[in-house]
C-alpha cells in the first residue's frame, strides 16, 4: 500500500473585502467549508496583510492519487462557485 500526499497553493484575489476583517472573514468561511465538506488541511499560508488577496494552502492525505487529485479539484470548483473572488493562480504538490 502506497501513502499519497498531495497539496494545493491557490492565489486568490477577493472582491468585496474592503478591510481586513473582511477579508478574514471570507477566507475563514472558505477555509472551515472546505475542511468540513471535503475533509482536507486548509490553512491562509501568505499575504496575510495584504486587504484583497490571499494565498491558501490546501492538502489530502489519501492512497490513491487520482483520487487525491479530484477532491482537490472539486475544492477549486466549490471556491469559484460559491464566493465572490477570483482564483489567479494554482500551484499544486505531490509528495
Amino acid at each position: 500500500m502506497i501513502m499519497v500526499l498531495m497539496g494545493m497553493q491557490l492565489t486568490i484575489l477577493l472582491f468585496d473585502a474592503y478591510s481586513l476583517k473582511d477579508k478574514r472573514s471570507v477566507i475563514k468561511s472558505i477555509l472551515h467549508k472546505l475542511s468540513n465538506q471535503y475533509n482536507v488541511s486548509t490553512a491562509e499560508i501568505d499575504e496575510l496583510d495584504t486587504l484583497n488577496k490571499a494565498v491558501i494552502g490546501i492538502g489530502i492525505v489519501g492512497n490513491n492519487r487520482v483520487l487525491c487529485e479530484k477532491v482537490l479539484r472539486k475544492t477549486i470548483d466549490f471556491i469559484e462557485a460559491n464566493y465572490e473572488v477570483e482564483i489567479i493562480e494554482t500551484e499544486m504538490m505531490e509528495y
